[in-house]
């Protein structure tokens, strides 16, 4: 079974090409884009989500369970100077069938741009805008955990586009009841080759996840663990049809456990992922395979792991699973977005089926306030 699955995996990396380096997530994004005609500009921007995320998982690697719901944010942005905006506002989030609302949070955010970089200092450009792939990140996070805050430095040029943060997710306090928690990432995308028809990019994706602290009382352990990804993928691009490309990626990746005790049955594991897509205008079709052994990952997608977040006395050693998508995106307005993906999955070790179906509708717009004098150095 273990040679045949290494087959699979290799005859998907020969026979077709890939370039992007994860599913096309921008449905979720929301990101700050400074231009100079704005300086002195007083804008409101709105983002609202409304999503519905079913997962049929009858596992205890990762339990099936129904997001259903909406978020909303609203801020006022001031651009004092060509390259500095400043934006303050609210974030909300409802899930229905619960009472009032799941969080209200205020948010601030100043975006520093000289040149092709660009530095975030509090509201981060975060969950899927950080381009990550699904066994270091949880798709669901960007329901439950959108928000991020901290510190962030981004680089986009011809040839390299780089993004580095810090998410600062709990803070304690001298004798409190909680320990500290962050998390600090790397992800880097080099193009290799870049023509008309075919482009050819190296990804490097980083996470680091830590939990502990000097001054809190909890007695908890502390908890370092690290999770790496390196890939190559390639796009082919097809004009005059209706396929507009394929593409393929194949990834390993690697978990490592650096806390002073385990809290969990593997300290280092591994894991290859390879991807198969065709893409029409609004419609991609994606075969995903899952070789992992011994994987473990707090910040990705569970059913990738090797053992129960919620169980860790549950483990199984090695996972292989075969992801069938059916993905469509399509611009309904302009400023609103429709998203639907349709995805079962083949368990090949523990002969099992399951699956899961999302739906998501965003709408995104800015409005002019007015203009005050912009500052002078």
């Amino acid at each position: 079974m273990r040679r045949a699955s290494l087959l699979f995996s290799f005859l998907i990396s020969v026979i077709s090409f890939e370039a992007q380096a994860q599913l096309d997530n921008k449905i979720f994004n929301m990101s700050d884009t400074i231009v100079s005609s704005d300086t002195g500009k007083v804008k409101l921007h709105i983002n609202t989500l409304n999503f519905f995320r079913n997962t049929e998982y009858f596992t205890p690697i990762d339990e099936g369970q129904t997001f259903i719901g909406f978020q909303g944010q609203a801020d006022v942005s001031y651009q004092p100077y060509k390259n500095l905006r400043i934006h303050g506002g609210i974030y909300i989030q409802k899930d229905y069938g619960t009472n009032g609302f799941t969080l209200v949070q205020p948010i601030f955010r100043i975006t520093y741009r000289p040149g092709k970089w660009q530095y975030n200092l509090g509201q981060l450009d975060g969950s899927t805008n950080h381009r990550l792939i699904e066994p270091l990140f949880n798709i669901d996070r960007a329901i439950t955990n959108k928000l991020e805050n901290g510190l962030q430095a981004k680089y986009s040029g011809k040839k390299l586009w780089l993004d580095g943060w810090l998410n600062w997710e709990k803070a304690t306090y001298h004798e409190a009841n909680v320990q500290e928690q962050f998390t600090i990432g790397a992800s880097v995308r080099l193009d290799i080759l870049k023509r008309k028809k075919i482009e050819i990019v190296m990804p490097f994706q980083n996470i680091l996840n830590h939990r502990g602290g000097q001054i809190d009382i909890t007695g908890n352990p502390i908890v370092s663990r690290m999770n790496t990804a390196i890939g190559i993928s390639a796009i082919c691009n097809i004009f005059k049809t209706r396929i507009r490309n394929f593409k393929l990626e194949q990834y390993y990746v690697a978990s490592n456990d650096f806390s002073p005790a385990l809290t969990q049955p593997y300290k280092n594991g591994h894991g290859f992922l390879s991807t198969l897509s065709v893409s029409t205008k609004n419609t991609t079709l994606m075969l995903n395979y899952w070789n992992g052994t011994e994987y473990q990952s707090g910040r990705g997608t569970l059913i990738y792991n090797s053992y129960a977040f919620y169980d860790v006395y549950y483990h199984e050693r090695f996972r292989e699973l075969i992801f069938v998508r059916f993905l469509y995106y399509k611009n309904i307005y302009k400023n609103l977005n429709f998203d639907f993906r349709a995805e079962p999955i083949y368990d090949l070790i523990n002969h099992e089926i399951q699956y899961s179906y999302s739906v998501y509708l965003s709408y995104k717009v800015s409005f002019g306030l007015g203009k005050i004098k912009a500052l002078t150095l």
